[in-house]
């Protein structure tokens, strides 16, 4: 006997955007000191949050201007996240360097 699917229960947008800009704000307060795995999870974390946030969003007056401010958000995580990796990626070439053995560039 198989049970229908459970209903899929939307969230307010007021909710959703305060889960988007905390998960944003813990990315970029934090977000140099997780491991790259932690970061790209937080990522796609806030990327998810983004669609559901815009969803919600779309039939309220400001729609527009809450799809440009979650676009700048998005852009803003993405860039630290790519810098983020190329300090880890610099940190690791100087102790190679510091510590005699072959750097890879």
């Amino acid at each position: 006997m198989s049970h229908p699917p459970s209903p899929v229960i939307a969230m307010p947008y007021d909710q959703l955007r305060r889960d988007f800009d905390a998960t944003a704000a813990d990315l970029f307060g934090n977000g140099y000191m997780m491991t790259g795995r932690e970061r790209m999870s937080r990522v796609q974390e806030l990327h998810d949050l983004a669609l559901q946030v815009l969803a919600a969003a779309q039939d309220r007056p400001d729609a527009i201007k809450i799809g440009a401010s979650i676009a700048t958000v998005i852009r803003h995580a993405n860039s630290m996240t790519t810098a983020a990796t190329h300090a880890e990626i610099l940190r690791e070439r100087y102790e190679r360097a510091r510590l005699g053995q072959p750097v890879c560039f």
